[in-house]
């Protein structure tokens, strides 16, 4: 095995024009919630929030939030019936404002 660089590889870029500050929650959801509900402290994360009205669990462990919807009526039930245990769903942490991102994108072509 050669421990050449590929000399065809363009090299990674670090600039970060909409500010993506990384992922502000991942959503999880699954035919047995129980099973996540378990697993999730065994990582270190805590529950630290309910849903007032919907059956959504916030764990959370430093600044890394993870959501368990078990509503039965939703996206999320959906595609973890066709998928099983699954991530369902994000969101992405920018450290511009909205209004800021929006126009930027829409200037990109978006």
């Amino acid at each position: 095995m050669s421990a050449q660089p590929n000399i065809g590889m363009r090299p990674t870029t670090f600039e970060n024009p909409m500010g993506v500050d990384g992922f502000e929650f991942v959503e999880y959801a699954a035919p047995d919630a129980k099973l996540l509900h378990d697993l999730f402290p065994r990582l270190g994360f805590t529950r630290v929030a309910r849903h007032k009205r919907r059956k959504i669990s916030l764990y959370r462990q430093g600044a890394c939030n993870f959501l368990v919807n078990e509503e039965p009526d939703s996206f999320a039930a959906d595609f973890a019936k066709k998928h099983g245990p699954c991530a369902c769903g994000f969101a992405i942490r920018f450290s511009k404002p909205a209004a800021q991102l929006q126009e930027q994108a829409l200037a990109k072509g978006a």
